[in-house]
């Protein structure tokens, strides 16, 4: 389990967009992650400073994804299906130590409420056999929201068996930080 109080996403802030480094703190609450039989499954629970209709904005824009995070090179709305649904692609350049490659993500994504997104893996257009992942918004109060990722992914390309494991999880865990920040900043962005 990962446990982190950092200050970088107020530093960031202030880099960035010159805002108070006071303005945001981001706090990953519970960040776990295990790789076994080929799949690797994942939590993610961080407490954002900001409004919750601000962030369910920001995770349903699926052509704007790759504003959160360095690594997502492109994302787009390919399909929208006559159920609400849509087919969303998300192209991620992806580095561990010194090797990088690119990864296809296509996804299913349905809305089964206004706080919860789930994303199905269409495996023969993506980098991964299959998976699922819930985003889950939960209002703390006014300015404060938990966001709750869970999930779990069969990749189609070969992960080294010792150390593989390893990386893979330091690469996802700050990926996954990464991502959350790109969603606290843009939050608090679009109300200054």
């Amino acid at each position: 389990m990962v446990a982190e109080r950092p200050l970088a996403a107020g530093l960031a802030a202030l880099l960035i967009g010159g805002a108070s480094p006071v303005a945001w703190a981001l706090e990953i609450e519970r960040g776990d992650f295990s790789y076994h039989d080929g799949r690797y499954d994942y939590t993610v629970i961080a407490d954002l400073t900001a409004d919750i209709d601000t962030v369910r904005g920001i995770i349903n824009d699926y052509a704007g994804l790759a504003r959160l995070n360095d690594s997502f090179i492109d994302s787009a709305i390919e399909i929208e299906f006559a159920d609400g649904s849509v087919q969303r692609r998300l192209l991620i350049k992806q580095c561990v130590l010194f090797f990088c490659f690119d990864l296809r993500l296509v996804e299913r994504v349905t809305r089964p409420d206004a706080d919860t997104t789930v994303t199905r893996i269409v495996p023969d257009l993506s980098s991964f056999k299959d998976g699922i992942t819930t985003w889950t918004l939960n209002p703390v109060d006014g300015n404060h929201v938990r966001l709750t990722i869970t999930g779990s992914q069969a990749p189609d390309f070969w992960i080294p068996p010792l150390l593989g494991p390893l990386l893979l999880k330091s690469t996802f865990m700050r990926e996954a930080r990464e991502t959350c920040e790109g969603i606290e900043r843009l939050a608090n962005s679009a109300i200054q």
